[in-house]
């Protein structure tokens, strides 16, 4: 608690007070309702002084209210390697990550259902189908790191990820399409006279 008081009085004494007032002028406009609007204000600002660390809070903290989860996660882990020694940047991050992970525990709620129904086209070796299926969902697994290490490498920011995710999810679902529309009609069935 003394750390963060003196934290607190160092920024303090340490910001001019044009740019509290301008601060406070954006925390007033984004408390009123005017996340947009303060979000500009916050922009505008930060194009003075990029390394303010409250100003980029505050643009987290709206982005996290617009539902902007990637964008704010993305300013508030690089707050935690800026300003190490700030608690909130770690508080909201502690927040923002299980909303990540209820997306993968959907999907794990999903495989079941995809192995009952795929071992319906393979009564006979449902031992291979099972495996076969699980094979697919680490390699799309894979893919998808792989894909997100490329686009992070290149620096395109995390948001990239997303699209890297949405290309390789239409990749795979344009082999579907492909895959059943090559599936052959079925033999007729010839009935002895």
């Amino acid at each position: 608690m003394l750390s963060r008081l003196l934290i607190a009085l160092s920024v303090l004494a340490l910001a001019p007070t044009a740019a509290m007032a301008d601060l406070a002028s954006a925390q007033r406009l984004y408390d009123e309702g005017h996340a947009d609007e303060a979000l500009s204000e916050v922009d505008s600002l930060l194009a003075n002084n990029p390394a303010d660390p409250e100003l980029r809070f505050l643009k987290g903290v709206i982005y996290a209210d617009q539902r902007k989860n990637d964008d704010a996660i993305e300013i508030f882990a690089a707050l935690t390697q800026d300003y190490p020694e700030l608690p909130e940047p770690y508080n909201n991050l502690a927040v923002l990550f299980p909303c990540l992970f209820g997306v993968g525990a959907a999907m794990m709620f999903a495989i079941p259902t995809v192995q009952v129904r795929l071992t319906g086209f393979a009564p006979d070796a449902p031992t291979l189908m099972g495996a076969l299926n699980l094979a697919a969902l680490n390699l799309a697994n894979s893919l998808g790191a792989t894909g997100g290490a490329i686009t992070l490498d290149a620096g395109w920011g995390t948001l990239a990820t997303v699209w890297a995710g949405f290309v390789l999810t239409s990749a795979g679902l344009l082999l579907y399409v492909l895959t059943i529309a090559r599936r052959a009609a079925p033999a007729p069935v010839l009935v002895p006279a």
